[in-house]
């Protein structure tokens, strides 16, 4: 019964007695020990109680035996003293009879005597004769009397005593048929658990068979499992690797700006947030893009928007970032057929923060669905952007047209782009969002940092944030040092 028990199959003792096992079992047995453990132990476990309780009942049984067995000494002992009262009875009564054969013949000695006393004195008068046969028939009849009072006494005594020892003979009797009736039925529910025990160890074996095909079962389908998994993420590294690659490369930004962090951190092995960027002209083109959902499908959504973008930016056409953002709502709109009215249109979509910086340090920038901090002289100013997302459902009712917001932005000022990821995110003693205020108090307090500790800090309050919870979706933050 020891919990900590291992149950194992024993393969050198198996063979040496002349038996075989498949080698599925055995595979099977060093693969599932703990369901085979907790399976023996919960069954011995039940064993033990039906055996503890079987073992009670039979010491029950030994007690009230050995009750019987003290009152049925009892009564012998009661049967003793009546049959030596009996014996002690008539022997008085045999003493009786003696004593009156003896007055008998005492008295016909007397009549003897007084027949020679009368015969020698003929001369008494017949009174005085008639006077000792007076006295005579007295003292019969009193002797007679306390004979048969005595005589009674003696009957009735025993009487008495022969019909209380009756009596609690037949309390004994009832008490020793009630007994056994009592041992007559608990040895019936003997029978009967014996005969659950033999169902339930028959169920039990059944159980065995059926834990033993089902894991057969199921390691099986963690084999299948396992290699589609193997595959999924195979496949899903593998789509890591060229989402990365079209991620562009930043010293390109050290032209434009004093100094920058991109805080990029995905919620599963891809992603739907992604930043993009490229020159035209004499000009920068930042952007932090947020798509619809994240894993695979978001990582789809990024793939579509950043080759929207690396076709628009080559459009001559097109000039400011608003008009970049206009085109790229057409762009989704035919791509995913979101024109059409079908059930099948699909309503997903991208919010994005886009942003040019020309050689002069002059900003604009255009939100689709964002905004963006801006900060000088730690007082930070919210930039609102359009309330449309690109893609989104509304365009198919009204036409969408985003706008610009320029900025000339002072010496060591900073410009944050970011989608909801971080904000969003739960946490704290009271498991609720950062939000976006705790996030604005964050930033105006790093400001004497370098973006680099700025990157670092955010990195550390979020992760203190989070504790234990999932992350909930992915995390963009793009900050901009002038």
């Amino acid at each position: 019964n020891d919990p900590d028990r291992k149950f194992e199959l024993n393969i050198k003792n198996i063979l040496f007695a002349g038996l075989e096992i498949s080698r599925k079992i055995v595979s099977l047995g060093g693969g599932q020990e703990a369901n085979w453990q907790d399976l023996y132990v919960s069954t011995d476990k039940k064993l033990d109680m039906a055996k503890k309780r079987l073992k009670e009942q039979m010491e029950e049984i030994e007690e009230q035996q050995a009750t019987i067995d003290e009152k049925s000494k009892i009564l012998a002992e009661q049967e003793e003293s009546i049959e030596s009262q009996k014996d002690s009875l008539n022997k008085q009564q045999e003493n009786m009879i003696k004593n009156k054969k003896i007055l008998n013949m005492h008295q016909e000695a007397i009549k003897n005597q007084e027949s020679k006393i009368s015969n020698q004195q003929q001369v008494l008068d017949k009174q005085m004769s008639e006077l000792k046969k007076q006295r005579l028939i007295l003292y019969l009849f009193g002797t007679l009397f306390f004979v048969i009072l005595g005589l009674a006494y003696f009957i009735y005594r025993s009487y008495k005593i022969k019909k209380k020892a009756n009596k609690l003979l037949e309390e004994k009797n009832h008490e020793i048929t009630i007994i056994n009736q009592e041992i007559t039925q608990q040895k019936e529910e003997i029978e009967v658990q014996k005969d659950e025990l033999i169902f339930k160890n028959r169920e039990i074996e059944q159980q065995k068979e059926e834990i033993q095909a089902q894991a057969e079962h199921l390691e099986e389908m963690n084999h299948v499992l396992g290699r589609t998994n193997d595959l999924l993420t195979s496949s899903i590294n593998y789509a890591k690797k060229i989402q990365d690659a079209i991620l562009p490369g930043t010293n390109l930004m050290y032209n434009y700006i004093k100094d920058f962090f991109i805080y990029f951190k995905p919620k599963d092995i891809v992603s739907g947030d992604f930043y993009w960027m490229k020159p035209k002209g004499n000009s920068l083109l930042i952007a932090a893009v947020d798509c619809t959902g994240h894993g695979v499908p978001g990582a789809l959504m990024s793939m579509i928007g950043n080759t929207l973008l690396n076709d628009i930016v080559k459009d001559p056409k097109v000039k400011t970032p608003a008009e970049m953002l206009n085109k790229m709502n057409e762009g989704i709109i035919q791509t995913l057929d979101k024109e059409n009215d079908d059930e099948d249109s699909q309503d997903d979509g991208m919010d994005v923060s886009l942003c040019e910086i020309d050689k002069s340090g002059k900003i604009t920038l255009s939100l689709a669905n964002h905004m963006a901090y801006y900060i000088e002289d730690k007082k930070l100013d919210i930039i609102e952007g359009d309330i449309f997302s690109i893609g989104d459902p509304l365009a198919k009712i009204k036409e969408v047209k985003f706008s610009n917001h320029e900025l000339e932005p002072k010496e060591n000022s900073t410009l944050y782009m970011f989608s909801d990821g971080y904000q969003d995110q739960f946490g704290g003693e009271n498991n609720q969002k950062f939000m976006a205020g705790k996030m604005q108090k964050l930033l105006i307090s790093s400001q004497h940092l370098s973006m680099n500790d700025q990157k670092a800090l955010l990195d550390e309050e979020f992760k203190l944030w989070k504790g234990t919870n999932r992350q909930l979706d992915d995390i963009l933050v793009i900050g901009l040092k002038f």
